[in-house]
Order: structure tokens, then C-alpha cells, then sequence
């Protein structure tokens, strides 16, 4: 086969590329010759390739519809072509490919053949379907959790309506009270999960952590189920910490339930909050911050599990039982409230939930180890 007439500077670019394939084809779509790293990639010998149509990169329902050879005509008529799709590897894999065909001519602008670049942006398609499946995600929940804090607007103004008419029998008026109290702290952290789907600015302000968490203790125990055990170890006094508290409880309440998720045959669950130095990252120094730790005796998770429970929509509960939007948020609320959120596991011996949070405005971490 003649090999046609290329621009010196063609071949360079053909060979230089090094993480894009590269074709060089004849005016009538046949391989002349690929890259190292289409070699690398479709895993064929040159004998395979070179001679065949380049056609052989598209789908066999673009190659039916005839856009191989729209493909060269547009590229001869207007200077390129570009488009994205799929593609096929080697094997039979399927990629998503940013492609670019440009015509090659000799001195007297006559066609002489043609050069395809190909660049696998199958990551970079699925991380933006994924960043509008959570723009949907967040959509849906704004619209859950306004519909939600309406109901408990209504329950809460029922239970305050009915509260004068309950006789003090036993226990009747604390059960009213506690009711009361629950459906208020609903409301708050609705309003707050709210903010969150909005991506609204939270109001962090100075949290007594170890009178929060005594607060928030009996809801703990009742989210915890009959066959868990929950424990706090918060030495007082200790610095304030600098966050949004409705955010704080949903974040504990929000651990504790995934501690109880993990301990199907029930166990213990350790809330303990300490003050602690943390060097940040330049290395100059460190920042008092208050680290809060939920720990469990659960299942554990392995080192595979435990690089994607950040993933959101990703989960290791049963169908029906977890959205997987949980551990992103409580990470989202660590970062924005200048601090840190942690996780450690291991299959058997149970999850360590670490959030480190700022004591003061000026203490605020240029970006924690």
C-alpha cells in the first residue's frame, strides 16, 4: 500500500502523544499506522490493524448508520470532526472517547489522508453524570424534607394543643414532653438538612460539646435500638467547639443509627470527646480543635468498602435501608465547619468515627493532616 504524504510535524505529533491514541489513515479511512498507546490499549498486533478501516473503532450501530464515513466527509469539508461517543477497545470494551479526525494535505492543499486522536474520558462522562445524578438527589430531597418538616409542624402543634388536657397520671405528661421535645429537634434538624440540599451558608457558633451530647443522649438511645449500649466519655470542662449544632446532632444522631446498623446482635457504642492539637498541613504549627469519636463493636468494613463510603449514593446497607448520603454529609459538615472528618475499620472489629472541629474563629485550620 503507498503511504501517502504527511507533514513532518504530522508524524511527530503522532509519535509524541502519550495518552491518546493516535490513527493515521489513508484518504479512504484505512489504517496506515497507530501510536504505542493504541497498540497498549486495543492489546492487537500491527498485522491486525494496520490496512483494516478505521471503522472498526466505532459501533456496529454507527458503523450501520454510516458515521465512520460521515465522519471523513465532514473532516475533508470543513477542517475536522468532533464528537464524542462510544467506542471499542480491543476485547470488545466500550469506552467514552473525545475523538478528533483532521485531514491531512500535501504543498497543493491536495487530501492525502487523515489523523483521528482518541482520549478516554470515560471517568471524566461518569463523575459528571454522577454530579448531576446528586444535583437530582438534591433536588428531591429539598422537596422530602420541606414536605417532612411540615408534618412535624402539624404534629408539633397538635401535641402542644393536646398537652393542657392530659391528666398528670403516671408518667403521661413526661411522655407529652419528650414528644414535644423530639418533634422540635425534627423540626430544627429538617430546617437544617434543608440548608444542606440548598447548599445555604450554615451558622456555626460556640457549642458546648459535652452539654450537647448529655442533651441529645436519651434520642441517641432511642435511635440505638434495645440491643445497643451507648456510653459517653466527655471529660468537662472542654473548649467550645466552633460549628453548627443542629448540624452536630444530626451528624451523632446520623453515626449512632449506622453503629446500631452494624451491630445486628447489639454491642456497645462509645461517644467520647477530647481536645487534641492538629498540625496542619504546611507543617508550621498546629490548631486546637475538639474531636468528637462515635465508636462500635459492629461488623467492621474492609479496605475496599472503606475507600468508597464517602461515594455518595454508594452504601453497605440492605436495599430500602440506607441512601448512602449520610457519611458525605456529615464530611461536608466537617469541612465547612473548618475541620475533619475520619473514619477507620476493620472486618471484625468494628468503625471509628472521628469529627474534628475548630475551637475558635482564630484557631480555624488552614487545612488539617
Amino acid at each position: 500500500m503507498p503511504q501517502p504524504r504527511t507533514d513532518p510535524r504530522d508524524r511527530h505529533f503522532a509519535g509524541t502523544l502519550i495518552d491518546q491514541t493516535v490513527y493515521m489513515l489513508d484518504p479512504n479511512g484505512r489504517i496506515i499506522s497507530w501510536n504505542a498507546v493504541a497498540r497498549r490499549l486495543d492489546g492487537l498486533a500491527d498485522d491486525e490493524v494496520v490496512g483494516s478501516h478505521f471503522s472498526r473503532l466505532y459501533t456496529e450501530a454507527e458503523r450501520e448508520a454510516g458515521v465512520p464515513v460521515r465522519v471523513l466527509e465532514q473532516a475533508a469539508r470543513e477542517g475536522r470532526s468532533e464528537r464524542e461517543g462510544w467506542r471499542v477497545r480491543g476485547g470488545g470494551r466500550r469506552i467514552w472517547v473525545h475523538a478528533l479526525v483532521s485531514p491531512m494535505r500535501d504543498r497543493e492543499d491536495a487530501l492525502v489522508g487523515f489523523v483521528k486522536v482518541t482520549r478516554d474520558i470515560t471517568r471524566q462522562r461518569e463523575m459528571l453524570l454522577q454530579a448531576h445524578r446528586m444535583e437530582a438527589v438534591g433536588h428531591l430531597t429539598a422537596g422530602l424534607v420541606h414536605d417532612f418538616n411540615n408534618l412535624l409542624a402539624v404534629l408539633l402543634a397538635s401535641l402542644q394543643r393536646l398537652r393542657p388536657s392530659v391528666k398528670d397520671e403516671g408518667n403521661a405528661t413526661d411522655l407529652l414532653d419528650t414528644a414535644v421535645q423530639v418533634a422540635q429537634r425534627g423540626a430544627a434538624l429538617t430546617r437544617r438538612m434543608l440548608a444542606f440540599a440548598r447548599r445555604r451558608e450554615q451558622a456555626p457558633e460556640p457549642v458546648d460539646v459535652s452539654a450537647l451530647i448529655s442533651d441529645l443522649l436519651p434520642m441517641l438511645r432511642q435511635a440505638a435500638g434495645p440491643l445497643a449500649r451507648v456510653e459517653t466519655r466527655c471529660p468537662v470542662p472542654i473548649a467550645e467547639a466552633l460549628a453548627d449544632p443542629s448540624l452536630l446532632e444530626m451528624a451523632l444522631l446520623n453515626l449512632v443509627i449506622n453503629a446500631r446498623d452494624a451491630m445486628p446482635d447489639g454491642g456497645s457504642v462509645v461517644i467520647s470527646a477530647c481536645e487534641e492539637a492538629v498540625p496542619v498541613q504546611d507543617g508550621c504549627g498546629s490548631v486546637r480543635c475538639v474531636c468528637l469519636t462515635v465508636a462500635d463493636q459492629g461488623q467492621g468494613m474492609d479496605e475496599a468498602t472503606l475507600a468508597r463510603v464517602m461515594e455518595p449514593l454508594f452504601t453497605t446497607k440492605a436495599e430500602g435501608k440506607g441512601t448512602g448520603l449520610g457519611l458525605p454529609m456529615i464530611r461536608d459538615f466537617a469541612e465547612r465547619s473548618g475541620g475533619h472528618f475520619d473514619l477507620r475499620s476493620r472486618p471484625g472489629e468494628g468503625t471509628c468515627a472521628e469529627i474534628r472541629l475548630p475551637v475558635q474563629v482564630s484557631d480555624r485550620p488552614r487545612g488539617m493532616v
